[in-house]
C-alpha cells in the first residue's frame, strides 16, 4: 500500500491534545503518534475523530499480551482508547483507519510501544494492541489525539501526529495480445489473448 502524507502537527509547547485538520478525503488512513521524553507519567490517550464528542466510539484494548489488563468500552464519548502508559520516556503509536467512507462505520486498529522506566537499552518496554470503531457518518477530515485527564502538560513540546492516506489503487501493467510468459518450473510457454486468458503454446 502506498501512503501519501496528508498533514502533520507538532507541538511547540506542552498541551493536552494534538489535532491534525483539513485532511483530504482518503478511504484508508494511517496515523503516527510520537511523544518524546518529558510527557505525563500517567496518561490515557484517546483518538477523537472530526471532533465528535457523542457516544460514537467503541474499543477493545490489551497491554503486554497475556499479562495485559484487557479493557473495552462501547458508546464511549472519550474516543477510541489507543494507550495508557508512562509517557515520561517516550511513546510511539501507529493507528490504521479503514472504511473511511461516508455512511460507513470507520474501523480502527493499532499498536503502541512505550519506554516506561528510563531511556536507553536498560529501560523496560511496554506494548499494547487496540481495535475500535467510530460510527460517524461523515468522511474523516480531522483527528485529535487527546489525554482524558485534560492536563495541560500531558504531551510535551515536540509531540507530533502525522496522518497519511491511501486509496489502495493498484495499477497493473498493460499486456498486449501475443505477450508470452514462460513458467520457470515447467518450462511451458503461455500466450496472452489480449483480454484475460493465457493459453498454453504447444
Amino acid at each position: 500500500m502506498v501512503w501519501q502524507k496528508l498533514g502533520s502537527t507538532t507541538l511547540g509547547s506542552a498541551a493536552s491534545s494534538i489535532t491534525v485538520s483539513s485532511l483530504a478525503s482518503s478511504p484508508f488512513l494511517k496515523l503516527e503518534v510520537f511523544s518524546p521524553t518529558g510527557g505525563s507519567t500517567s496518561m490515557l490517550q484517546y483518538l477523537r475523530l472530526n471532533g465528535d464528542t457523542g457516544t460514537s466510539y467503541a474499543w477493545n484494548y490489551e497491554r503486554n499480551g497475556v499479562d495485559a489488563d484487557p479493557d473495552s468500552a462501547s458508546g464511549s464519548t472519550e474516543g477510541v482508547f489507543i494507550g495508557g502508559a508512562n509517557m515520561a520516556y517516550g511513546v510511539y503509536t501507529t493507528v490504521y483507519i479503514s472504511n473511511n467512507i461516508a455512511t460507513k462505520e470507520k474501523l480502527v486498529t493499532g499498536k503502541q510501544v512505550a519506554d516506561e522506566s528510563s531511556t536507553g537499552a536498560n529501560g523496560a518496554v511496554a506494548y499494547a494492541n487496540f481495535v475500535g470503531k467510530w460510527i460517524g457518518s461523515a468522511v474523516i477530515t480531522s483527528v485529535t489525539v487527546r489525554s482524558s485527564t485534560g492536563g495541560g502538560s500531558d504531551f510535551p513540546s515536540g509531540a507530533e501526529v502525522t496522518v497519511y492516506g491511501s486509496d489502495e489503487t493498484i495499477t497493473l501493467p498493460l499486456l498486449s495480445n501475443g505477450a508470452i510468459f514462460e513458467e520457470s518450473d515447467t518450462g511451458k510457454h503461455y500466450m496472452f489473448d489480449g483480454t484475460d486468458t493465457w493459453n498454453e503454446v504447444t
